[in-house]
């Protein structure tokens, strides 16, 4: 079973409810979310996101949830060198995971009660992308979405080969560890956006 489908007597039904608790708890965690009504808006949905900023670069981990073309005409769009992760040697990808300005990701989870997402690495989902640049930006399913972090819990020890790493992601990293003075971005992005897909990937 992939991380990306269902686990036996996970709940699927989502509740309207719980999109709004995820984007009511995304405020809370300053994280800025998009919500659009499927695969062919994520693109657009990226672009929202992004808005005025003066991106140079897109590093972003190619899956078969997202539009990949449509992507790499935002990014033209935002006059963004557009990096697809599988094109580069090891050396180019830790020096772009660090150089780029926006890395774009997809998720296995979210979970409401937190308005976190979640992805499971392996091969095909690396991690640098989703921590070492300034932006990340998460695609994230609504049928991926859990209702709290126990259901997230039942999901983990239901997988038959275990990730190389989990990362849960809840906005903004944030700190007082100076003087006692919140910092925001501390210890990875200082943004977090996510793209809220409405409906399944397999729709």
């Amino acid at each position: 079973m992939s991380p990306a489908e269902p686990a036996a007597g996970e709940p699927r039904q989502i509740a309207k409810g719980e999109v709004e608790v995820f984007l009511r708890e995304a405020q809370i965690v300053s994280a800025k979310v998009t919500v659009v009504p499927g695969k062919d808006a994520i693109a657009r949905g990226v672009a929202e996101l992004l808005g005025e900023k003066e991106v140079k670069s897109m590093l972003v981990v190619e899956d078969k949830r997202l539009d990949a073309t449509a992507l790499k005409k935002t990014a033209k769009e935002l006059n963004a060198e557009y990096i697809s992760t599988w094109e580069l040697s090891e050396k180019e990808y830790l020096d772009k995971a660090f150089a780029c300005d926006v890395g774009i990701t997809c998720c296995d989870w979210g979970v409401a009660e937190t308005a976190s997402v979640v992805i499971f690495h392996r091969a095909s989902a690396p991690r640098l992308p989703s921590v070492s640049p300034p932006i990340h930006i998460a695609i994230l399913y609504t049928s991926q979405l859990l209702k709290t972090m126990k259901d997230l819990d039942l999901v983990i020890k239901q997988q038959k080969h275990m990730p190389s790493a989990v990362t849960i992601i809840s906005g903004v990293s944030r700190t007082a560890d100076i003087l006692l003075t919140p910092t925001l971005g501390m210890h990875g992005p200082l943004e977090v956006g996510i793209v809220l897909v409405e409906g399944s990937e397999t729709a």
